[in-house]
């Protein structure tokens, strides 16, 4: 299948076989130029621009937005607030940086290196940023971005740089996460190689998005006492999300509670080979909110599991009117709809004007790209791909406290059955 890519200054869509994507060398060491003497906020005024307090980007003198001159410029301004944002949340937020590969593995990789070989060079590391308190966090968020030149912090850095902070960097869910007193750790997928004297090259265990996010957790993550994870990943971080569940399920699920997946990439290639387990909790723990002209939470696809049997005649309005974030649990839930009747989707007839016709189980809207049926989706509200993570931003903080919800009731039920069949045994004996 052909590969669709659409970059627009930091954001990348992609659909079908995204594990063909090819990056630049450029685009692969791009991080932001954490480390460098100047600060971020003396290089954006070096550049004349500076954030107000609505965390907007203006001119220092004119107080205007953000003008394009060049590339070259556009370049430099965006690595400045890829630095900035990097800088507020170590200062601001209180966040540390660790560098990945951690020290020990480093080691480890060069002792078995055969004699005679270069070393890895230690700067061959990539950031990622955890809050301070994460030790004593009891739920953990995980944010995940896309590919293409966004960094750790970033969803976009056109919204960054032309619209503010809370639409392109993850400020918002950083303040979320604080008034909730859940702990956060921020990814960083796309820094893959470091610019070095001998050339470019590759990070070790982190030569890849997928790479990068199976390594952070294996390294860091799984080893956090945190009894519930949550995720937010946006485009490609779904494909990456996806490998994680398929290599290291058993393990990710025993404490990861639910994903909130925006405009991913994800699509069949990226979950045929997945665990019955992990099918099972995309369809009933994850949604993923998609690029779409119709309102926020707009139901465009159930999962494909539910969709089995055709629609139970007469409760089309009982179905339409079901909640968002409920996930479908039964025959009757099949139903998938949009405002207006644009479209309805699966074995069924659709109502009024469409009522004689009869479509198959595919999705027969141009604009809603690349997602998947294997969980459910909801419209982000706006059809711009950059733009539907923070578009959605209410909705799946909601659906994150739902979700904790539900899994702590659930951790509170097991826990009482175990209790009442030790009591049961004890009698026994």
């Amino acid at each position: 299948r052909i590969i669709m890519r659409r970059v627009e200054m930091g954001g990348t869509k992609m659909s079908n076989f995204a594990g063909n994507l090819r990056r630049t060398p450029k685009e692969m060491a791009c991080s932001g130029p954490i480390g460098k003497p100047i600060c971020a906020r003396e290089a954006l005024h070096n550049l004349q621009y500076e954030f107000n307090s609505q965390l907007e980007l203006r001119h220092i003198k004119t107080g205007e937005h953000f003008k394009f001159i060049d590339q070259d410029h556009y370049e430099e301004v965006a690595d400045a607030v890829a630095n900035y944002i990097q800088e507020s949340m170590v200062k601001e937020y209180g966040m540390q940086m660790i560098n990945l590969p951690l020290e020990e593995d480093l080691a480890d990789l060069n002792e078995k290196r055969k004699e005679g070989k270069v070393k890895i060079d230690q700067q061959l590391q990539c950031p990622i940023f955890h809050s301070s308190k994460i030790q004593a966090a009891d739920v953990v968020l995980i944010l995940l971005c896309g590919s293409g030149r966004v960094v750790s912090g970033q969803w976009a850095r056109s919204l960054c740089i032309n619209d503010s902070l809370k639409a392109g960097s993850v400020f918002p869910f950083l303040d979320w996460a604080k008034e909730k007193s859940f702990g956060v750790v921020v990814l960083n997928p796309n820094k893959n190689a470091v610019e070095t004297e001998q050339g470019l090259q590759r990070i070790p265990y982190n030569d890849s998005s997928e790479a990068h996010v199976a390594y952070t957790w294996d390294a860091f993550c799984k080893n956090l006492p945190a009894k519930h994870f949550i995720m937010v990943a946006h485009s490609y971080g779904g494909v990456s999300t996806c490998r994680l569940l398929k290599h290291h399920g058993a393990e990710v699920l025993k404490r990861l509670r639910c994903v909130a997946f925006t405009d991913s990439a994800h699509s069949g290639f990226s979950v045929e080979d997945l665990s019955r387990e992990a099918k099972h909790f995309l369809a009933q723990h994850c949604i993923n909110w998609a690029s779409s002209p119709l309102g926020l939470d707009t139901v465009l696809e159930y999962p494909l599991c539910d969709l089995s049997r055709k629609i139970t005649p007469g409760l089309e309005s009982e179905q339409m009117n079901t909640s968002p974030f409920t996930c479908c649990k039964n025959a009757d839930m099949n139903l998938l709809h949009a405002r207006k009747n644009k479209f309805l989707i699966g074995d069924i007839k659709i109502n009024r004007r469409h009522s004689n016709q009869i479509f198959k189980r595919k999705r027969i809207t141009d604009w809603l790209g690349a997602t998947s049926s294997i969980c459910k989706v909801l419209s982000a509200g706006t059809t711009v791909h950059e733009e539907t993570t923070m578009s959605a931003f209410p909705s799946i903080s909601k659906f994150l406290i739902e979700s904790l919800q539900q899994a702590t009731s659930m951790v509170s039920d097991q826990v009482q059955e175990r209790d009442q069949e030790n009591k049961s045994s004890n009698k026994g004996s």
